[in-house]
């Protein structure tokens, strides 16, 4: 009731399905209220905890969106300013409709009235959609926090609009996305100088602690699938918003007052479009891919590099249900690696069903067999019961 986010998409799905918002508090969970309980002590007593940071990883159904979903409103609930971005997705892949601006190419032969539809040039603008969006659903949830955040940072964007607090520049994105039609080339950089501002306002605040959490933050990190990026002048397709998370160790060390949940997708992109470029800088720039992007188009490799900088914790429900980890530690990066379900959870999971009629009791009897085809994952079992 506290995340005006919205769901991920498979868990909205789930609770569309069951017509009731409700999670399996698993041991994962229990792990993160505690570290964010503990974290919230070290901030109470004036204490950095340096490289704050969470990586939920794990095979694809083992809960690692919900488990994030949790935090943010556990979070939440604790005090915590939560930045909650349910899809780095959308950071690449659909963060916006597109404006076309249309410009000619003259020739010497021809005037620019009598030119073929072939010499136009078309250029494509962002409407930063996703960021605006974002925005939008952050002030919902921490308007009277967010006013109370004075700018401590010199920026250009804080000079033109007065702003003096974090609202304000919130506040600023709006008016102006307001006039994106107008605006078209210049709207979308403004919009994301200013989001980016506002999350470096965040990492340095000191009288309220700050959750940035992020799901399907891996996405950014594989080569896009824009073939020809040059063709398209995109200042803040929330492209430039990428390059921030994209190391979210290095974010959670220059955080003085919060820490940074992550956690990782299974689903791969597309494969219909070859993926040639990075995004980089502040506007979508050519990229050459090196050996490594060519090997890994999904960017698994720097993921890879992310977990070994950080402490390993393993929650095993199923081969180890007595070898669970009592707490994450505090002082390092961690990286979680999440459970499939175990079958004493999916038989509770099956209660859920049950009592919402959405699968009849008799069906439990076949626990065993669901458990063993699903391999205990949770958007598996969900498909098979909706088969039921």
């Amino acid at each position: 009731d506290n995340v005006s986010e919205g769901f991920p998409k498979q868990i909205a799905g789930y609770f569309r399905d069951l017509k009731r918002n409700s999670l399996l508090f698993r041991h994962q969970d229990l792990l993160i209220e505690q570290y964010i309980i503990a974290q919230q002590q070290h901030f109470t007593h004036g204490k950095q905890v340096p490289g704050s940071v969470v990586l939920l990883d794990g095979k694809g159904g083992t809960g690692k969106s919900a488990s994030l979903l949790f935090a943010a409103s556990a979070a939440r609930k604790a005090g915590y300013i939560v930045l909650y971005i349910p899809s780095l997705r959308e950071l690449t892949t659909g963060s916006g409709t597109y404006i076309a601006h249309t410009r000619r190419v003259v020739t010497e032969e021809r005037t620019e009235d009598d030119l073929p539809v072939e010499n136009l040039e078309v250029l494509w603008y962002d409407r930063p959609e996703f960021i605006i969006a974002t925005l939008a659903t952050f002030v919902e949830a921490h308007r009277d926090q967010l006013q109370q955040i004075a700018l401590q940072r010199k920026s250009a964007a804080r000079a033109e609009f007065n702003a003096r607090t974090v609202l304000d520049l919130a506040k600023a994105a709006q008016v102006i996305y307001d006039d994106i039609d107008r605006q078209f080339e210049r709207a979308p950089r403004v919009i994301g100088d200013i989001f980016l501002e506002i999350i470096e306002e965040l990492k340095i605040q000191q009288t309220q602690s700050v959750v940035i959490a992020l799901d399907e933050f891996n996405f950014i990190l594989g080569l896009t699938q824009f073939a020809a990026p040059a063709k398209r002048r995109i200042h803040s397709r929330s492209v430039r918003a990428a390059q921030i998370f994209m190391d979210p160790i290095a974010l959670g060390k220059s955080m003085r007052c919060g820490f940074v949940l992550a956690a990782t997708t299974k689903a791969h992109p597309s494969k219909s479009r070859e993926r040639k470029s990075r995004i980089v800088g502040g506007a979508l720039a050519p990229y050459s891919p090196t050996e490594a992007d060519r090997a890994d188009p999904s960017g698994a490799y720097l993921i890879e590099a992310l977990h070994n900088s950080s402490a390993q914790v393993e929650v095993d429900m199923i081969s180890k249900p007595d070898e669970l980890p009592e707490e994450l530690p505090v002082d390092e990066p961690v990286t979680l690696h999440c459970s499939p379900f175990s079958k004493v959870e999916l038989e509770t999971l099956l209660y859920e069903y049950i009592d919402v009629k959405y699968v009849h009791p008799k069906e439990q009897l076949v626990v065993d067999r669901l458990h063993a085809i699903s391999g205990g994952r949770g958007h598996i079992i969900h498909r098979i019961v909706s088969t039921l």
